[in-house]
């Protein structure tokens, strides 16, 4: 990645003769310190978290901007003998990346992005329906501050403007994949395989350059509303499984990730009710041959290439007081799976009711609540964030996953967990 990123860096700060103004420089950052422990018996640590956000932002004069950030962070926990498999020690105990880099250009009509950047497509929260353009790092779970898992790629993207309407077109050089739990995690419950003492994903993050995908959205604002169709040829985020040329070593069962080619189109709909303070967010997405893996009863891996249609509405009713809250329902359905499924494994869905009441002195209260319509499953997300000065914060919260051992959230049971996280701001 450094390689392939070290001449547009070049580029981008060799720019200002280009632009023929006096450049201005911002520097800024965060750090986030967090430790959680374990509220299911054995109560031990859950978590210890370092992670660092750095940004350079350059402005060479209205038109020409640029931007450098990057992300460390290191997870300690996995360093404690005999705590984390020897997977997860040896590929998620920490990581250093580039998130955006890229060099921009902008007029009245014309919006260029080149380099590595995100692009969010969809307008529910808690949810990644319509957001299929950037992979996601879900290797410590889904944290109520979403910016945390994403990871940025590089691309072109180009936004043309007229007025009121918008049409927008990708091309992203190098397809990169969600970054799953390893089985035997907190957030990766290990599938029980008779004969085999563990099991171990070998994930397949990236492809070569070259295998471009592309995808286009067009937005229209009308009176209140932003309403926008997208489509997007890519690699599945998502990766279907195969097991592994050396299956089995030590009773540890290898299985493969694999990534197939797809085609998406959606709708995504925000939605200003009148003067009412309500608000409508909605999107969908129909996903065309994507394979999904099944571990049926003989513990066989079955590949099958079907169809996904995936939607979400949400309502955002008026502040009260100090109280902010709305409600979402999702819902994903797998086709031609009913030789393999049950319906309530075909069907996913979710209803999620969120709510932040600010407090004294800045201080506010976030708690996310989402129930498994089908399993009956319940995660609660609350947390109680207040500054400390004005270069911090310390946020305290919790995470509880209840429901039947066999629901989605049930599974995650031993992840629940209490936490503190101190988060620091700085800037040059």
């Amino acid at each position: 990645m450094c390689r392939q990123l070290l001449p547009f860096l070049l580029l981008l700060y060799a720019l200002p003769w280009a632009a023929q103004a006096s450049p201005r420089y911002r520097f800024s950052g965060t750090f986030d310190l967090e430790y959680a422990e374990h509220t299911t018996s054995p109560i031990d640590p859950a978590s210890e978290h370092a992670q660092v956000d750095l940004v350079q932002k350059a402005e060479w004069n209205p038109h020409w901007t640029g931007i450098l950030s990057g992300r460390g962070w290191v997870e300690n926990i996995c360093g404690n003998s005999g705590y984390c498999p020897a997977q997860v020690r040896k590929d998620d105990g920490y990581d250093i990346r580039f998130q955006d880099t890229y060099l921009q250009f902008k007029n009245d009509d014309w919006i260029v992005r080149v380099g590595n950047q995100q692009v969010v497509w969809g307008e529910t929260f808690g949810t990644f329906i319509a957001d299929v353009v950037n992979p996601k790092d879900l290797r410590y779970g889904y944290p109520m501050d979403l910016s945390r898992t994403e990871l940025s790629t590089p691309m072109a993207n180009v936004k043309y403007l007229a007025g009121s309407f918008s049409l927008q077109g990708l091309y992203i050089v190098q397809p990169q994949f969600n970054l799953l739990p390893q089985p035997g995690t907190d957030y990766g419950p290990s599938p029980q395989v008779p004969g085999f003492s563990g099991v171990v994903i070998n994930r397949e993050k990236s492809l070569p350059i070259g295998n471009g995908e592309f995808g286009a959205r067009a937005t229209e604002s009308l009176g209140g509303a932003d309403i926008s169709i997208f489509g997007l040829s890519y690699y599945d985020r998502n990766p279907y499984y195969t097991l592994n040329a050396a299956s089995v070593i030590n009773k540890t069962l290898f299985v493969d990730e694999n990534h197939a080619r797809v085609g998406s189109g959606g709708a995504a709909l925000a939605w200003a009710v009148g003067k009412t303070g309500y608000m409508i967010r909605a999107e969908s997405l129909y996903t065309h041959n994507r394979v999904v893996s099944y571990l049926d009863n003989s513990f066989n891996i079955t590949n099958l290439v079907t169809d996904e249609i995936a939607g979400a509405v949400s309502l955002e009713f008026p502040a009260w007081h100090r109280l902010n809250y709305a409600v979402q329902y999702s819902d994903s359905h797998l086709r031609d799976w009913a030789n393999y499924l049950t319906r309530d494994e075909q069907d996913e869905s979710y209803l999620t009711v969120r709510a932040s009441l600010g407090l004294f002195e800045s201080s506010t209260w976030d708690t996310i609540v989402t129930v498994g319509v089908a399993d009956a499953g319940w995660r609660i997300q609350s947390e109680f964030q207040t500054p400390v000065n004005q270069f911090s914060e310390i946020h305290f919260g919790t995470e509880i996953y209840t429901g039947d051992s066999i629901s989605d959230f049930g599974l995650l049971h031993r992840t629940s967990r209490v936490y503190v996280m101190l988060k620091g701001f700085f800037h040059g």
